[in-house]
């Protein structure tokens, strides 16, 4: 079991690893809104940004996360999501030798449309790379190329969880809430992306999921247990 004890206000999730991503829907400065939907989110780290790709995206809400905190709600469909390309600090992210990590602080509501996957990189040049992060449709909480880590950690509707993916190219460990390595998988791909989609598949806007985002890191270097451990601690008590 991962167990943590943390000092609200001292610790943060920066001092666990090389942080490249950070969103946080507390942080309302970091969120320009263009009337109720997020034009752009700001990391609050090293000053990158993910975007709507059109006149679409997902919407902010000051009590959409259980009806008393701030969230990011991705509605399921087409364009819908954020994405960054040929983001500055990320080029390479997945590469030959890398190690990286994904953090995400989530609720998959009841209802609505769209059961497609949280994250999916690609190149700037166009081509999907099949890295995808958190596809409840198919209980599947990792997959690139051929690989695939299937899930085994069940989930239910309307409930917070915290999702990692630990990356130790070509493994890759996945966590949910307080459950250590549930999934393993090996022949992650090693192609080089810098590009990416929050919210659905990247590109076209396919594979879009109905989600609620609270917080959603990216690390370019494998987080420790003991990481995870002070991560997931943090979030679950910040996002009840």
């Amino acid at each position: 079991m991962l167990t943590a004890r943390f000092q609200t206000g001292v610790w943060t999730p920066a001092q666990e690893g090389d942080l490249r991503l950070w969103l946080d829907a507390s942080v309302a400065s970091t969120i320009t809104l263009a009337s109720t939907q997020v034009a752009t989110w700001a990391s609050r780290v090293r000053g990158v940004s993910v975007s709507r790709p059109g006149t679409s995206g997902p919407t902010y809400g000051a009590t959409a996360w259980n009806g008393s905190l701030p969230a990011v709600t991705f509605n399921g469909s087409g364009y819908s999501d954020l994405r960054a390309s040929s983001v500055s600090g990320l080029t390479d992210f997945y590469g030959d030798s890398v190690n990286a990590s994904l953090v995400a602080r989530i609720i998959l509501p009841s209802g609505g449309s769209g059961s497609g996957f949280l994250f999916q990189s690609y190149t700037a040049g166009g081509a999907i790379v099949e890295h995808r992060f958190l596809d409840p449709n198919f209980n599947l909480f990792w997959s690139s190329g051929g690989a695939h880590a299937n899930g085994t950690a069940s989930y239910s509707r309307n409930t917070a969880y915290t999702f990692s993916s630990v990356i130790t190219t070509p493994n890759v460990a996945t966590y949910k809430d307080s459950a250590t390595a549930d999934i393993a998988s090996t022949g992650i791909s090693t192609s080089t992306v810098d590009s990416f989609s929050i919210g659905a598949g990247a590109l076209l806007g396919n594979n879009p999921l109905f989600v609620k985002v609270a917080e959603f890191m990216m690390f370019k270097s494998a987080l420790s247990t003991a990481a995870i451990q002070k991560i997931h601690a943090y979030l679950a008590a910040k996002w009840p």
